[in-house]
């Protein structure tokens, strides 16, 4: 017979009843006559096993509302419904035990559901165990195919800025139209030192009218979405229409789906590198 701790909720009277019954039993047994007295002991003591509650108890208000709250906060500790035969239908989901009942029918009924709760509770924790040891895998994975893709892509970057550095190489151009002046700034300053020559103005207009007067190829156009006067998305058919075949990276701070290549900001250099070299060797 498995032992452990019984609530048994009901009038003082009805309680002893239940209680003197489950004296000869391995059963440790409290009880309780209202709702915050049963679930002041529910918090207070280290683990009860099971809930034995009268369906009407007066004063208590809707047992079965409080036997599903006790699920609810309690998963581990079962519930059981003491009624008459003629009682109000429960929930045919709730445990119950039908009065008059004999000591042996009543210890044979928690008996059976405090075993199955148990195996019930085992075969969870194995299942979030089992869980858990999936998720960390998975996450172990996602982190080496993270790092694999980031030193593949840098890789790339290094063989590819490599080239520029060749005698006579061609350097692409990149037409950066940023209205951050501070970022602008940067990311100019960093494709210069990585090989390429940059034309970098801060609006969508300016970039434009460069694009038309540059007497030489410009490989990439690289712009904010949102500037002032003309907005990246409306920039770069623009500049296409001038320029055929030239690649467009568009950077964006918002998590705006577009149907052109983006980079989110803020954005590590090292990404921007890799995004751009991915679009000038695609053939």
């Amino acid at each position: 017979m498995p032992s452990g701790t019984i609530l048994v909720v009901d009038e003082p009277r009805e309680a002893l009843a239940v209680k003197t019954i489950l004296c000869p039993t391995p059963y440790s047994v409290l009880t309780a006559t209202h709702p915050e007295q049963a679930f002041h002991l529910l918090e207070s003591e280290r683990r009860i096993d099971l809930v034995l509650s009268e369906a009407c108890v007066p004063g208590f208000g809707d047992v079965p509302a409080f036997l599903a709250k006790v699920r609810v906060a309690y998963p581990q500790t079962a519930v059981m419904l003491m009624k008459s035969a003629c009682g109000v239908p429960s929930d045919p989901d709730l445990p119950v035990v039908v009065k008059p009942f004999s000591a042996t029918a009543l210890i044979e009924k928690i008996e059976g559901l405090l075993v199955e709760t148990r195996a019930n509770a085992a075969s969870l924790r194995a299942a979030f165990q089992w869980n858990r040891e999936a998720r960390a895998e998975l996450e172990t994975a996602r982190q080496t195919l993270t790092e694999n893709v980031r030193r593949s892509r840098r890789q790339r970057c290094e063989r590819f800025c490599a080239t520029l550095r060749v005698p006579g190489a061609r350097i692409p151009t990149i037409l950066l139209a940023e209205d951050d002046a501070g970022l602008r700034y940067a990311v100019s300053r960093y494709l210069i030192r990585c090989g390429f020559h940059v034309l970098d103005v801060p609006d969508g207009p300016s970039a434009l009218d460069l694009s038309r007067r540059h007497p030489g190829a410009i490989d990439l156009l690289l712009s904010d979405l949102q500037m002032p006067g003309l907005d990246g998305f409306t920039l770069a058919p623009a500049i296409e229409a001038q320029r055929p075949g030239i690649r467009v990276l568009l950077m964006t701070g918002t998590d705006t789906r577009l149907p052109r290549a983006t980079l989110r900001k803020p954005f590590e250099l090292e990404d921007l590198l890799a995004d751009i070299v991915g679009l000038l060797v695609r053939t």
